[in-house]
């Protein structure tokens, strides 16, 4: 049976439901500006890395060995908007040791993609 109240009006309407208490949490607030000296050179080398990885992988050739002339030029003018991507998302991390390790998993692991589909 629900829990009924009467209002002044002599009315019964629904009681409202119940507040659970709970604990006090903590808000974390992490300052996105520690370690920006490492999370500049872990942007600025890995990020190159990862934007010539990514050309590379551009250039590879498909199967229907179709030729597109054009393909170099793009291949050249993808890599400054990657490089300056990455570069741009690096201050995200919380720390450099952060930054470091995903943007030098990235790149390892982008490397070995393009070794094993170029052969």
């Amino acid at each position: 049976m629900k829990a009924t109240r009467q209002t002044d009006a002599g009315r019964h309407t629904a009681a409202p439901p119940r507040e659970r208490s709970r604990p006090a949490r903590k808000e974390q607030e992490y300052d996105l500006t520690k370690g920006w000296a490492g999370k500049t050179l872990a942007g600025v080398l890995c990020g190159l890395a990862i934007a010539l990885i990514a050309s590379g992988l551009f250039m590879l050739p498909n199967a229907k060995e179709n030729m597109v002339y054009d393909k170099y030029q793009i291949a050249m003018w993808i890599v400054p908007p990657i490089w300056l991507a990455v570069l741009s998302c690096c201050y995200l991390f919380r720390d450099a040791l952060r930054a470091w390790l995903w943007l030098g998993g990235i790149t390892v692991a982008g490397f070995a993609l393009f070794k094993g589909l170029a052969g």
